[in-house]
């Protein structure tokens, strides 16, 4: 009988971790920035089944943004192996020209672009409590706030990106289907906030108030 793995999900635990990572992460020179963001940089983390390390990445625009992903996959990859995979780390990732506006939808609407789908999310995260761990701290603070049609364009993509997917992996849809009746932390952040920048944009046209928190699980 094989034993159960023991995972070790409690915030010390994912601090080690965080160091661990961070220290390996200096090795990638393209990374320009490390930003901590979610329940870790709120304070509200629980380390339930859900918990994760929810990182973002912002990196150089001098370099293939694919390849850049790719080598940031495989590092955190490498990590989670060498940690136990005890908590997962969130694998974000953003060239410094995605968060500048105005905001380009060039790209094509697929699973590998999924952190461009979700762009105003993610940046909406930073700018509510995120903590710059590696890197220049100015990219935080430079970051702008999305706007209406940013939050509204999103919400369009995301719909599209959810068709494509039942269309060309089904099986993969239908996992997402059913995580979805029993979300992630991570996943009920998402939903709860882009319900509500919904919402809130359905009715006003101008940005987000500087004060203004969309989430807390």
């Amino acid at each position: 009988m094989i034993p159960t793995q023991i995972m070790n999900k409690t915030k010390e635990r994912a601090y080690e971790i965080i160091n661990i990572y961070i220290s390996a992460a200096k090795d990638l020179d393209f990374i320009k920035s490390i930003i901590l963001v979610g329940s870790l940089s709120d304070d509200t983390y629980t380390g339930n089944a859900g918990s994760d390390i929810d990182l973002v990445h912002i990196v150089s625009d001098e370099i293939d943004y694919q390849l850049e992903k790719k080598a940031i996959v495989h590092l955190i990859e490498r990590i989670e192996n060498q940690t136990n995979h005890d908590i997962p780390i969130s694998k974000v990732v953003f060239q410094e020209q995605h968060l500048k506006h105005p905001y380009k939808y060039d790209f094509e609407v697929n699973p590998q672009n999924k952190d461009l789908v979700e762009r105003p999310i993610e940046i909406f995260r930073i700018i509510d409590s995120g903590i710059t761990l590696m890197g220049d701290a100015s990219i935080k603070d430079s970051i702008e706030r999305p706007t209406r049609e940013d939050v509204l364009e999103t919400k369009r993509l995301g719909k599209k990106q959810l068709e494509i997917l039942g269309q060309e992996d089904p099986d993969f849809y239908r996992e997402y289907t059913n995580t979805s009746q029993n979300p992630s932390i991570r996943m009920m952040t998402q939903i709860v906030l882009t319900t509500a920048l919904s919402d809130y944009f359905s009715t006003r046209t101008n940005p987000v108030p500087a004060n203004t928190i969309f989430y807390k699980i």
